[in-house]
């Protein structure tokens, strides 16, 4: 309902107002509708329900569930019974499963936030096992029409086949997802745009942060699965895009910023040169080009994220759907985490994505394409939460979902613009990485190196250790510090006090609302603007969107 700080809706079958004195005037009557209407917003139960069809009142958490959940059924050949579907999609009445099929995905294709809303429908598919009953009717024509949908504008383009080496990609999508999606790529072809719409879909809808689906590491994806030479059982997971990724990280400045191959040359120094002997620092001085660019960061992988299956949705929705002949079945619909807002005690944390967005994230995974599908935002908000020491089962954690880590080392250079100020380059080893890292006088991570040769490698092993428990660890420390930077220098508010802030958030697949009180409005966060809806986030692959009710809306008044 409208200023309840939800993204769903509310449908209802009737009102019943009961006898209506009109002499006791209008305001009476407004106040029975509104006692009404309460009582069945207390009262509706989820689409999914079983219940829904005789309900009173039903509710969608989300603009998307219930094109989803008809998608769901109807793969399966169950009709759409129940008052409440011809009031979500009039059209639809009267149509067999088949003809729903097509017409859900046409509508999914169409939506105005349309990436998010095919990759919600094909991790609801994939998890109910039913992706393939779905994608039946699907032809090539359909294929172009969803591949185009399903890519951010101004970056669309056409798959290709390329033949390329598939050794080294791995593959970085739930287990249970691969043999669904193994099947469809096999049968549709790898060069197939049926083929790279649907891994595109799966990387979104596993909350990999995808920015807008970068062509070449699904078509390395699409290849190694059209391969059966490839045993996926046998490999580790790792979040890789694909053949040639490292030759971006040798691009000249031609693309804004500053890689690998513009770095200073190293040298060792004496210990009579060294400040400290003892610690053998590296002087460097680096030369860097005055246009702008972009970064990222995160922390530990050792500390806790969120739980991987709950923010997808997975493991909150226990009604069973109900087959044609009544039947309950044993798969679920999974979409969201409840019906209503969940209380956090650090409502903030998802006022960082506007600090992210300045900082130039998107660009940033442009230059260093292996990072694509990293969770890397999702990674700095949890360094963040670590920071703040924000219990782990603070819904606003469980809301990231991070899937495990690689363990490769992901080598990055931090942008230009971020090395204002930087006079000293120290270098550092990183055992875990087995890389060398360089920090600035604050130990803040600026770059982790490409795998050096054998010589350079033990020219560097004795230098100080920079600890690391994870090879990712440092470029999420990267983006932490420029968060913390960012935050000094434009607004006069601590991490803490931008974060630590009561709230309420409700998620599903594609969806996190997070809803605050309007007494506690900051003017420091509005004059920063980093409370604007973000919407449709495609590094994060979340629409994401603020709320602010009246105080008993959040049930603390």
């Amino acid at each position: 309902m409208p200023g309840d700080g939800q993204s769903g809706r509310l449908f209802v079958r009737r009102v019943d107002l009961g006898r209506i004195d009109l002499r006791r005037g209008a305001q009476s009557v407004a106040k029975a509708l509104s006692e009404q209407m309460q009582a069945l917003r207390a009262s509706a139960v989820p689409i999914a329900s079983a219940r829904a069809k005789e309900a009173e009142a039903v509710f969608v958490r989300d603009s998307f569930e219930a094109t989803a959940l008809a998608l769901y059924r109807a793969s399966a050949g169950c009709s759409l019974d129940g008052w409440v579907w011809s009031r979500i999609e009039p059209s639809w009445s009267g149509c067999s499963p088949r003809q729903i099929v097509a017409r859900a995905w046409q509508k999914l294709a169409t939506e105005l936030q349309a990436p998010a809303a095919m990759a919600g429908a094909v991790g609801a598919l994939l998890d109910g096992r039913r992706l393939e009953a779905a994608c039946d009717e699907l032809d090539a024509r359909d294929g172009r029409v969803l591949w185009t949908a399903s890519q951010a504008s101004g970056h669309r383009s056409e798959p290709t086949s390329n033949g390329g080496d598939t050794a080294e990609v791995f593959d970085p999508l739930p287990p249970v997802w691969r043999d669904s999606i193994r099947g469809l790529v096999r049968s549709w072809g790898e060069s197939d745009a049926r083929s790279h719409w649907v891994m595109l879909a799966a990387l979104r809808a596993a909350h990999l942060g995808s920015t807008h689906g970068r062509v070449e590491r699904v078509e390395a994806l699409v290849r190694a699965y059209a391969d059966p030479e490839i045993d996926w059982d046998a490999h580790r997971p790792w979040y890789a895009a694909g053949p040639g990724d490292e030759e971006h990280l040798g691009r000249s400045k031609r693309e804004g910023t500053m890689v690998e191959s513009e770095l200073p040359e190293i040298r060792r120094v004496s210990d009579e040169e060294a400040p400290n002997a003892d610690s053998r620092q590296v002087r460097a001085k680096l030369e860097v080009s005055e246009r702008e660019n972009t970064g990222g960061s995160t922390r530990t992988e050792s500390s806790s994220g969120g739980d991987y299956e709950a923010a997808r949705g997975v493991e909150h929705d226990s009604v069973p759907v109900e087959a044609e002949r009544g039947q309950p079945e044993r798969e679920r619909f999974a979409w969201g985490a409840g019906a209503h807002p969940v209380p956090t005690a650090c409502g903030g944390l998802w006022f960082i994505l506007a600090i992210l967005e300045r900082l130039g994230i998107e660009a940033f995974i442009d230059v260093h394409p292996h990072l694509d599908g990293t969770a890397l935002a999702a990674r700095v908000l949890r360094r963040v939460a670590d920071e703040l020491e924000v219990p782990g089962d603070d819904p606003a954690r469980v809301v990231l979902g991070i899937p495990p880590a690689s363990d490769r080392p992901t080598p990055f250079v931090v942008p230009p613009a971020w090395l204002s100020g930087v006079e000293t380059i120290h270098a550092r080893w990183s055992a875990a990485a087995h890389r060398v890292v360089l920090v600035d006088s604050d130990e803040r991570p600026l770059a982790m190196l490409t795998a050096p040769g054998s010589a350079m490698v033990s020219q560097f092993e004795d230098l100080p250790l920079y600890g690391l428990d994870h090879p990712i660890d440092a470029l999420v420390e990267a983006w932490f510090a420029a968060v913390c930077r960012w935050l000094e220098r434009h607004t006069e508010m601590s991490l803490a006090e931008l974060v630590l802030r009561s709230g309420a958030v409700a998620w599903t697949r594609t969806h996190i609302d997070l809803v605050f009180d309007l007494q506690h409005t900051d003017i420091r966060v509005r004059l920063a603007m980093l409370d604007l809806d973000p919407g449709w986030v495609p590094w994060l692959g979340r629409v994401v969107a603020f709320h602010y009710v009246h105080r008993g809306v959040l049930g603390d008044g």
